[in-house]
């Protein structure tokens, strides 16, 4: 049951680090939340750690951190060393967390918790549909230090 749960909060993670709320406003503390949350996970596993999934992950992280390398230096116009990091940490987490699913005794695992997970953006994407038409002359407008702005009466 332990499992499970923290199976479906790492997906939740994963499909909101894909243009969530939680990713767009707070990217770096969210990428830091679901990397904690994946490294403790793996050590809450009940079996060992396989040798063929740590090993390749890492020669994946290894060929992928050499073309950054190699694009960062060889790029006709300059780059931002800081788009690169950001790159750098989400390729990192997807790759741990790759690690942590195919680490599971099932591999019908990822499929589940990804299945559990859209059904609740489902749910919730008709819920705020139907929600809209009873509460669309109370929202607002909502705003970061970033200068990213949502208004919900762009329609």
């Amino acid at each position: 049951m332990k499992t499970r749960f923290l199976n479906n909060i790492i997906m939740f993670m994963l499909v909101s680090s894909a243009g969530g709320l939680l990713f767009v406003f707070n990217r770096n503390p969210a990428f830091l939340v679901l990397v904690l949350i994946v490294i403790f996970s793996l050590f809450f596993l009940k079996h060992r750690i396989k040798n063929t999934s740590f090993y390749s992950s890492l020669l994946v992280l290894f060929v992928l951190f050499s073309l950054f390398v190699f694009n960062f230096i060889f790029a006709a116009n300059p780059q931002s060393l800081t788009k690169y990091l950001f790159f750098g940490v989400t390729i990192f987490t997807s790759v741990l967390s790759l690690f942590y699913y195919n680490n599971q005794e099932s591999k019908t695992v990822f499929i589940n918790s990804l299945y559990f997970i859209l059904k609740l953006v489902l749910f919730h994407a008709v819920f705020s549909f139907i929600a809209y038409f009873f509460v669309t002359d109370s929202l607002f407008l909502i705003t970061s230090e970033t200068g990213i702005a949502i208004s919900s009466k762009s329609f």
